[in-house]
């Protein structure tokens, strides 16, 4: 298996620039130790992950060359992808440094629906707009979106809050009106509960205050598409 190296990968034009040379030389150096397996190991993999790693840090770490191998051991992207997405996951990289090297190395895509492909494909929580889609962890969420669309307004304002490090209180989707105190944990319930929503997402929506739920997930982690003027596809930014 390949590992990573210090030489960075050419862009598009065959060489990157020095600042990104930098960048990659930096992200490199974070994400090959121990450290970095060990935040992947905890803090970011799934149970079923560690169990197609053989169930094993160490020995998972030695058969993989570290965290980027085994990174791209389970989600089958390129070397370079797999250091960035280790350095973002882990802490070790901030997220729109990320998203800039991986554009200059020639790794995100100015494509939007090829950015949509490869960030469920890297396992983010992405959502689309319309029609109305949701990924988790590289696969579809099989609810009818369409039957739930009150959760699926919640879910998409938690999305949204969290990309900008905000939590949801029940002022965001209450119906005019409204007078139940308990409405935004009925509403929760309504949500994690709905046919084919993954437990290990419905975890990760957690109180944070009386009537107010946030998504435990990194800004880097959620990526959410919308519909523009004649269809076209766009990415959603706070």
């Amino acid at each position: 298996m390949a590992t990573a190296t210090t030489q960075p990968p050419a862009g598009a034009g065959g060489t990157i620039p020095k600042w990104a040379e930098y960048e990659w030389q930096t992200a490199y150096l974070r994400v090959k130790g121990t450290a970095a397996a060990l935040r992947l190991w905890d803090r970011v993999l799934t149970a079923d992950d560690r169990q197609r790693l053989g169930g094993d840090l160490e020995a998972a770490y030695a058969r993989h060359h570290g965290a980027v191998g085994m990174w791209r051991h389970l989600r089958g992207v390129s070397l370079p992808r797999a250091v960035v997405d280790v350095g973002v996951r882990t802490g070790f990289l901030d997220a729109d440094s990320g998203r800039v090297l991986l554009r200059v190395i020639g790794e995100e895509p100015d494509d939007p629906q090829e950015a949509l492909e490869m960030a469920v494909a890297g396992g983010a929580l992405v959502l689309v707009a319309s029609p109305r889609q949701a990924f988790w962890d590289g696969e579809e969420i099989a609810a009818d979106w369409e039957r739930y669309g009150k959760p699926w307004a919640l879910l998409d304002e938690l999305a949204r809050a969290a990309k900008a490090g905000e939590a949801v209180d029940a002022l965001a989707l209450r119906e005019r009106g409204g007078r139940d105190t308990d409405f935004l944990k009925k509403r929760k319930c309504a949500l994690v509960n709905a046919d084919g929503f993954p437990v290990s997402l419905a975890d990760l929506v957690v109180p944070v205050g009386r009537g107010t739920y946030r998504l435990d997930l990194p800004p880097a982690r959620i990526r959410v598409f919308e519909r523009g003027a004649g269809d076209a596809l766009r990415e959603w930014t706070p």
